[in-house]
């Protein structure tokens, strides 16, 4: 299959006068009219390559499903700001992100990502909630000024803020050159802001405050610091890098003590009356739940209409099902004793077995193997989590491989 061929069939849709009049919205049983050979140099597109088509447009992020007929292309979505949001942003959570340059495609693969979430969206902006936090976030896009804003309200401002400037900052390594610094706007003068980086910078070497010479006030360093993410997230290395890869449950006693040392500076953190636990747990559901549905979706597009099909659909939403439960789950030992928890192992070793249905599946399914080797890292932080066995690490995706 050529690529070029590709290429045409995604900007025939994309550039449809009838997706544009329909602000982004495409229904699936328009596909073929668009795709329809009109003349004689026009390749050919077989209605049994459509599917091929719409799960590579999602696979590259240009579009997200709405149901199971219809897709949404977020580039296309009407420019006006809506009148009414619905969002406070009165003591809300803000931050930005400033850029030599912003490309165009780093807010729709947001929202791609994020879409979940949605609940009001234009082509510049998106307000997104998450049921679990009880928190809103207003995103928007200001292209002349080379920024994207951020700000959150709600239970856990802070809790969802991580989980989508984590979103922001892999969407970041995807390009080659991207050179982006992230700013904290003062509580009590939005218009000026410290460069986070700065603050991380001053924390680290002991300092308690940052003294700004244009408000000509001083402020603490860690109240900035904790008004958009919670102290275990700045843990120092080799924790925090623990922590991105997932797997790790920590819990912090009282009067417990973490040594920061860096280049000539060794200092002694005190946590007094502090008792931090960090729940990746929660995190490794979240993303493990996110592949899944990728997957399904390219797997069903993939597989022929029968009863393999719906089998295979089946067993995934009973999955899905699973994952919810342990998203839910407060108790270490009744998550590990659950039939949830016995699904998703019991689906994990699935993955690696041809012998199975699913293993079968995943062989069919372009870049199959990627996929199951980030559903199984994904569940040893759930595994680990509860003290149950994990994938080897030889069998997950290796640094060097990574996207």
């Amino acid at each position: 299959m050529k690529a070029d061929w590709l290429t045409n069939g995604v900007y025939r849709i994309i550039t449809a006068p009838l997706v544009a009049e329909n602000e982004g919205y495409l229904h699936l049983e328009d596909v073929p009219d668009i795709l329809k050979k009109r003349k004689s140099e026009d390749p050919y597109y077989p209605p049994d390559k459509h599917p091929f088509i719409i799960g590579m447009m999602k696979k590259f992020e240009l579009c997200y499903a709405l149901g199971d007929d219809q897709i949404l292309i977020p580039d296309l979505l009407p420019r006006q700001e809506p009148e009414a949001l619905a969002f406070d942003a009165t003591n809300a959570l803000r931050y930005y992100i400033q850029y030599e340059f912003l490309p165009r495609s780093v807010l729709p693969r947001f929202m791609v990502q994020r879409h979940r979430d949605i609940r009001q969206q234009w082509r510049t902006g998106v307000l997104l909630e998450d049921s679990d936090f009880e928190t809103k976030a207003l995103v928007k896009a200001d292209h002349e000024d080379r920024q994207i804003s951020i700000w959150v309200n709600g239970a856990q401002p802070q809790r969802y803020f991580a989980t989508l400037r984590k979103t922001l900052r892999d969407l970041h390594s995807d390009f080659k050159k991207l050179p982006a610094v992230e700013w904290v706007p003062l509580p009590d003068d939005p218009e000026h802001a410290i460069e986070y980086e700065r603050l991380v910078g001053l924390e680290q070497m002991g300092e308690r405050e940052y003294v700004d010479g244009i408000t000509k006030k001083r402020y603490p360093v860690a109240q900035l610091l904790d008004g958009i993410e919670r102290p275990e997230e700045r843990l120092p290395e080799p924790m925090a890098r623990m922590l991105e890869k997932g797997g790790l449950h920590l819990h912090f006693e009282q009067n417990q003590h973490v040594d920061v040392r860096q280049a000539n500076v060794q200092k002694q953190l005190s946590i007094q009356q502090t008792t931090i636990t960090v729940e990746v747990k929660n995190e490794s559901v979240r993303e493990l739940s996110s592949t899944l549905a990728t997957l399904k979706e390219d797997l069903l597009d993939e597989i022929e209409d029968g009863q393999d099909r719906k089998k295979l659909g089946k067993e995934l939403d009973r999955v899905e099902q699973a994952l919810a439960q342990l998203g839910e789950a407060k108790s270490q030992e009744k998550a590990k004793t659950s039939q949830a928890m016995k699904r998703l192992s019991k689906f994990i070793e699935k993955l690696g077995d041809t012998g199975t249905r699913m293993g079968q599946a995943i062989q069919a399914v372009e870049n199959g193997v990627g996929y199951a080797q980030d559903l199984a890292k994904y569940y040893n932080g759930i595994a680990q989590w509860v003290g149950l066995p994990q994938v080897p690490r030889p069998l997950l995706k290796q640094p060097a491989e990574a996207d």
